[in-house]
């Protein structure tokens, strides 16, 4: 097999010649070259896996030493390393071809492929769940997905759900509130407690037997009978404040809004919760409106 010759130096475009090229002379040569650099990028690579992976090289010898040599930069030989990293992942265990290979590789596909596999990434996926983005879609359109991967650690069609439903719970909670709001606005005003009077009890009349203790004679020496001091709830500083209905109703709009997140046994959980809770609610607004009902009766 023949060796491949040492490089050349191929002389660079001059003006001179390229004054003769019309429009479409002129993007040609741009296209053949665009085209020519994406495969030299992928050769690279495929000759970067060859000297990791099939050449045994002599003592003290490196790859990076072997290509200085022949003037290719340190950053180059980084570069290709990530496509060596792809054909290593993908290539060789049969997850991608080599024709889907060298169809959509280039930099950006290699180095986010590269750096989700290595745990860098928002997105943590196997070989195999990357490969199918891969060996679908175009090349503009892989790299649009990876990079979405990348940032986000999701697919474009799973963000744009997640950014739906987050602008849909957005939108229930600011109406509930808005209805909490409304309610509250139109509820009547609580009752305000009558004002609690001192009561004089009255003077005793004749006849009545009087219930002030008689003295205690101790000793000899009449002392006045003590009664004990009536029993006082103890001092507190803190008094609770009261909720107003819109609180609890937006309250309760936050709970519903954190429900949807639920399996089918938390729903039943739950379900069970408000049954109990609403059978609480009826118990009570039937106590309190008894009295009133026995008061007009009588």
């Amino acid at each position: 097999m023949a060796k491949p010759k040492p490089p050349v130096n191929v002389p660079t475009l001059s003006l001179d010649e390229i004054s003769t090229y019309s429009a479409d002379d002129a993007a040609d040569a741009v296209g053949h070259r665009y085209c020519a650099r994406a495969r030299s990028f992928v050769e690279m690579g495929k000759l970067i896996f060859h000297l990791e992976n099939r050449v045994k090289l002599t003592k003290g010898q490196t790859i990076y030493g072997l290509l200085q040599k022949r003037g290719v930069p340190e950053s180059s030989v980084n570069n290709c390393r990530l496509v060596e990293k792809f054909i290593t992942a993908f290539v060789v265990p049969g997850l991608v071809t080599e024709a889907r290979f060298d169809a959509i590789c280039t930099f950006r596909v290699a180095n986010v492929c590269a750096r989700i596999l290595a745990g860098k990434t928002a997105a943590k996926m196997t070989a195999e769940e990357l490969a199918a983005i891969v060996n679908s879609g175009e090349k503009a359109a892989i790299g649009d997905e990876l990079d979405c991967l990348d940032e986000h650690g999701m697919t474009i069609a799973g963000r744009k759900e997640s950014e739906e439903k987050k602008k849909a719970d957005a939108e229930r909670l600011a109406i509930a509130t808005a209805a909490a709001a409304q309610i509250a606005a139109n509820a009547p005003a609580p009752a305000k407690e009558p004002d609690k009077l001192a009561v004089t009890p009255p003077a005793a009349t004749p006849g009545e037997v009087d219930s002030t203790p008689a003295p205690v004679v101790v000793d000899g020496t009449k002392k006045p009978a003590t009664t004990a001091p009536a029993a006082t709830a103890p001092a507190t500083s803190h008094q609770p404040t009261p909720a107003t209905t819109a609180e609890v109703l937006a309250s309760i709009a936050t709970v519903e809004l954190q429900s949807y997140d639920l399996d089918a046994p938390g729903l039943q959980a739950v379900r069970a919760k408000l049954a109990e809770w609403i059978s609480l609610i009826d118990e009570t607004t039937k106590a309190a409106a008894t009295p009133a009902t026995a008061k007009k009766a009588a």
